[in-house]
């Protein structure tokens, strides 16, 4: 049993039936038990379509044998436009087949003629609810396409700002006047300076990948294993020493 009004606001109802006694009874029913409800009418297959080109409705009520279009033609036209629409079947027939061909067809639900009143307030208020979850659903999946969208542009933009300062880095680097190497804390070289390349007397292929100490004399080879260790034990060292290069 369904209190005697539910609240539904801004929610729109398509009542289709081609006998307006019937769209009249339906439309009052709507009305007076659903607060806040729009309930628009129809009484052919062809304006059905021609409202819903129009507007996006939350239900669509539609007989089955109407002249010229049928509840079953309505339904497949409206999966095809609205496909996110729940449509509810009424008829007088209890044919099982035609129940049948309308569940598989996407109908929501059926309903039997001569109409009872609180079975079908139920039945399109529960229709009334998936709409409105599978609403929920596109939003968040929306929002969710525009929360990904957002953070792409932000690595995007990190990522462009990241290759300017290495580009600049390496432009400083590549300009100073002392030789410079970028070596992990293993101690193997992963950079060198233009000037380290013309210091060293080596290439940039000779060097990189090779032993910082290899390229070092024996006494500052001993000063920079004995820093990358004090590196490597999380120990304070001075930000800038300088080394002796040996040239081959």
């Amino acid at each position: 049993m369904l209190p005697q009004s539910v609240p539904l606001f801004g929610v729109s109802i398509l009542l289709v039936d081609d006998e307006p006694d019937v769209l009249a009874f339906l439309h009052d029913l709507l009305t007076s038990k659903m607060q806040g409800v729009t309930v628009d009418r129809a009484d052919s297959g062809r304006a059905a379509l021609e409202r819903l080109a129009a507007t996006d409705y939350d239900v669509v009520v539609s007989d089955v044998v109407m002249p010229g279009m049928s509840g079953l033609e309505l339904l497949e036209r409206i999966r095809s436009i609205r496909p996110d629409t729940p449509v509810v079947l009424m008829t007088g027939f209890s044919e099982r087949d035609l129940i049948i061909r309308a569940l598989r067809g996407g109908a929501y639900d059926f309903i039997q003629k001569p109409i009872d009143h609180d079975h079908f307030l139920a039945t399109v208020t529960r229709a009334v609810h998936v709409r409105c979850l599978s609403c929920k659903v596109v939003e968040q999946k929306a929002a969710l396409a525009r929360h990904a969208t957002e953070l792409e542009q932000i690595v995007e933009e990190r990522t462009q700002a990241l290759r300017q300062s290495e580009e600049r880095f390496r432009l400083l680097m590549n300009n100073a006047y002392d030789a410079i190497f970028y070596v992990d804390l293993t101690g193997v070289i992963q950079w060198t300076s233009h000037q380290a390349v013309v210091i060293s007397g080596r290439s940039t292929e000779e060097m990189v990948g090779r032993s910082f100490g290899a390229v070092l004399t024996p006494e500052t080879a001993a000063r920079a294993e004995a820093r990358l260790a004090a590196i490597r034990r999380g120990e304070s060292v001075p930000p800038l020493v300088e080394f002796e290069v040996i040239r081959p």
